[in-house]
C-alpha cells in the first residue's frame, strides 16, 4: 500500500508556518496541520503505509487525501521529484516580491519617483540581478511582479525571466508604459508557457496621458498595447493617477480603458514626489477634492454597466458587470462586514451602526476615523450610500445638518502628510458580528 503525492503538489514550510502545500504552477498556498502534513509526507512511493508502525489516524487521513484526489496509488519505482521534496525556509512566509528591475526608463512622467527619465537609481549589472533572483528564490518566495523604471527597457529581460522560471516562481504582473509591449515580447513569452498580467499606466482622454508621461503619441501607444494582450489572451489591468486636469475625466477615461479589453483600473490621486512638485504645474488634489471625484463617479460607474473592475484608492472598490462593492476597512456588499480597520487619530467614541441589506445590523465598537487620519474626511462619509447601506459617524450627521440649513459645515480640507498619504492602514479594531 503505497501512495504517491500528485505531479503539482510540492511540501514546503517557513518559520512559524512549517506545514504547507503549494500548487504548481500557479503556486496556490494552502497551510495544512501537522497531522495531514505527517500523511502528506508518507505518500512518497516509498513507504508501505499497511505496516503496523502507521498508526490507523493518518491511514485514514491518507484515504480522505486519495478521495480528494491529492494523492494516488503509484506503481514500482515511482519516487518524488526533487522540487516535490519538503524544504523549509529559515525566514518567515512572503507570498509575492514586487521587484524594480531597473531605474530606467523610456517616457519622462511628471511625477517619477526615481528620476528614472534621467536614470538617476542607475541599473544593477547583469550577475546582481541573477543573484538577486536566486536569493528571491531562497526565501521561498513563490510570486513576483516586475517593475521599473521601465522593466522592458532591460537588454536581459528575458534572461531575468529564465532565471525566476528555473526556479519556479510565478511571474504574476509585469507593470509597464505599453510603449514596448509587441508580438515579439509576448511570443517569447507564450514560448515558455506564461502569460502574465500587463499592469499599464493611463492618465486620461484628451491627450493628458501624453502630457502626464511627457511623450507624444503615449496614449495610443498603451491603447494599442491594451488591444494586442487581448488578441492575444494576456490579462491587463490600468493604473490611472488622478488630478485636477482630468479628474473630470475619470468617466470618459474608464469607458475608453473598457473599449479596448483593459479588464481592471486602479486609480489614485497623483504622489506628490519631488518631480511632481517641480513639473506638475499646482494640479495637485486635496483629500476633499479626491473624494469628491469618487463619490460624484460611483453612480455612473453602474450607470455605465460596471464596465472593468475598479479600485478607486482604498476607498471603493466595484466587480466588473456585477454590483457587488467593497469599501475596503469597512466592509462588503451585500454581506455583513467582518472586521473594520481604522488608520491615523483614533479616537474613542460610542458604537456607530452600520445597517447591512439582508442582515443583522452590525456595530463598530469603540474607535471612528477622525478628519486628520488621512483617510476618508468625515464631511464626506454621509454620502458613502448604497441602497440602505450608511456610515453612521456622528460627524457626517452634524456635517449633513449643517448643510441643510445652508451653513458653512465646519470640516477643514484635509491633507495627510506627504509621506504617509495612500500607505496601507494598519489594523486596529476588528468587529466581528
Amino acid at each position: 500500500m503505497k501512495r504517491l503525492l500528485r505531479e503539482d503538489l510540492v511540501l514546503r514550510g517557513w518559520e512559524k508556518l512549517p506545514y504547507a502545500v503549494v500548487e504548481r504552477p500557479h503556486n496556490g498556498v494552502t497551510f495544512v496541520d501537522a497531522r495531514t502534513f505527517e500523511a502528506l509526507s508518507l505518500c512518497d512511493g516509498q513507504i508501505d503505509l499497511s505496516l503496523p508502525i502507521i498508526s490507523d489516524e493518518v491511514r485514514a487521513i491518507v484515504e480522505k487525501l486519495e478521495e480528494q484526489g491529492a494523492v494516488r496509488r503509484c506503481e514500482p519505482g515511482e519516487r518524488l521529484t526533487p522540487d516535490q521534496e519538503y524544504r523549509r525556509y529559515q525566514n518567515r512566509f512572503v507570498r509575492t516580491a514586487h521587484w524594480s528591475i531597473t531605474g530606467k526608463c523610456n517616457y519622462r512622467c511628471r511625477h517619477c519617483y526615481m528620476s528614472a527619465p534621467d536614470a538617476k537609481l542607475g541599473e544593477i549589472d547583469h550577475d546582481s540581478m541573477m543573484d538577486l533572483a536566486r536569493q528571491i528564490a531562497d526565501c521561498g518566495i513563490l510570486e513576483v511582479s516586475l517593475t521599473g523604471g521601465e522593466p522592458l527597457v532591460r537588454r536581459d529581460f528575458m534572461e531575468l525571466v529564465d532565471a525566476l522560471l528555473s526556479y519556479r516562481i510565478r511571474i504574476a504582473q509585469i507593470y509597464t508604459n505599453g510603449k514596448l509591449v509587441d508580438e515579439k515580447l509576448l511570443d517569447q513569452l507564450e514560448e515558455r508557457g506564461i502569460r502574465p498580467e500587463f499592469n499599464m499606466s493611463y492618465d486620461g482622454t484628451q491627450g493628458w496621458h501624453d502630457w502626464m508621461r511627457g511623450v507624444p503619441g503615449a496614449g495610443d501607444a498603451v491603447l494599442a498595447a491594451f488591444d494586442l494582450c487581448h488578441e492575444r489572451g494576456f490579462p491587463t489591468g490600468a493604473e490611472m493617477c488622478l488630478h485636477q486636469g482630468n479628474k473630470h475625466l475619470l468617466r470618459e477615461s474608464v469607458s475608453t480603458l473598457a473599449a479596448h479589453h483593459c479588464e481592471s483600473l486602479k486609480v489614485n490621486p497623483v504622489a506628490d514626489t519631488d518631480t511632481w512638485e517641480r513639473l506638475g504645474e499646482d494640479r495637485s488634489l486635496t483629500l476633499e477634492e479626491t473624494f469628491e471625484v469618487y463619490l460624484d463617479y460611483i453612480p455612473c460607474f453602474y450607470e455605465d454597466g460596471a464596465p472593468l473592475g475598479l479600485h478607486l484608492g482604498g476607498f471603493f472598490m466595484g466587480r466588473s458587470g456585477s454590483g457587488d462593492w467593497t469599501i475596503p476597512n469597512i466592509g462588503k456588499h451585500p454581506e455583513e462586514p467582518r472586521r473594520v480597520r481604522v488608520a491615523g487619530d483614533v479616537r474613542p467614541r460610542a458604537p456607530d451602526a452600520l445597517p447591512v441589506p439582508g442582515g443583522a445590523d452590525a456595530a463598530v465598537h469603540g474607535a471612528v476615523v477622525h478628519a486628520d487620519a488621512g483617510k476618508v474626511p468625515a464631511g464626506h462619509r454621509d454620502r458613502l450610500e448604497a441602497g440602505s447601506v450608511r456610515l453612521g459617524v456622528p460627524l457626517a450627521h452634524r456635517y449633513a445638518r449643517e448643510r441643510a440649513v445652508g451653513a458653512q459645515p465646519r470640516v477643514r480640507p484635509v491633507r495627510a502628510p506627504r509621506r504617509m498619504r495612500w500607505r496601507v492602514p494598519r489594523e486596529r479594531a476588528v468587529h466581528r458580528p
